[in-house]
């Protein structure tokens, strides 16, 4: 009788299967366990590369932003800030010399100080006008300078009405003065609106900068 028709022999036979058996159940679990481990770590591939596109977008979307905020500001300061700040100069470092042009303390201009309003002060008001009117779109959420730029136009007008129809009276006389504190909020805007550019310059550069090695 052969060996395996034996009992002896039938029971390894029985052993051996059982071996087989459980072994490839281990191996069907074991690739299983790899397959699902290998789906794992793809799938947390694709998030990481997902969440660093993401990342990426925002940093691009932020850095679009400040580039809009920066030409913002320098359209501001360009257009609008610093030729209305050299007019205010303009007209401030005149005025220092007018008094020497009056009649003691009349308000009547002498010739010279008429020429001084016909050839400067009048076409510097004008010229401060037209750039407030281009520009006003730039500077309209700014409310407090508004108002005063408004009366400012207001102030300039009634003067060029008042020498155009040959009175000697100055705006202030009909209660058209001249905006108080407008210039210093004018040279205040240009001081807070220039650090604000120097800032969004600065934070650009470094979003732009390449990550450093390690």
């Amino acid at each position: 009788m052969a060996f395996w028709a034996t009992e002896t022999g039938q029971e390894i036979i029985v052993l051996v299967v059982d071996k087989l058996f459980i072994g490839a159940i281990l191996f069907l679990f074991w690739h299983l366990y790899k397959k699902k481990t290998e789906s794992e770590q793809r799938a947390q591939q694709r998030r990481d590369a997902l969440e660093e596109k993401i990342a990426d977008l925002k940093t691009e979307k932020h850095k679009t932003e400040i580039n809009e905020r920066i030409v913002f500001l320098e359209q501001q300061l360009e257009r609008f800030y610093w030729p209305i700040s050299l007019c205010m100069k303009n007209d401030d470092a005149v005025w220092d010399r007018v008094p020497s042009l009056y009649d003691g303390d009349s308000l009547l201009p002498t010739k010279a100080g008429q020429v001084v309003e016909e050839q400067f002060l009048i076409p510097n008001h004008e010229k401060a006008v037209g750039i407030v009117e281009s520009n006003f779109h730039l500077i309209s959420e700014n409310d407090e300078l508004t108002q005063k730029l408004v009366a400012y136009i207001r102030h300039v007008a009634v003067f060029k009405s008042l020498r155009v129809s040959g009175s000697d009276l100055n705006p202030i006389d009909v209660d058209e003065p001249f905006p108080e504190g407008m210039a210093e909020l004018i040279e205040q805007e240009i001081k807070r609106k220039a650090a604000k550019l120097e800032e969004l310059r600065t934070e650009r550069w470094e979003l732009s900068a390449p990550p450093e090695p390690g």
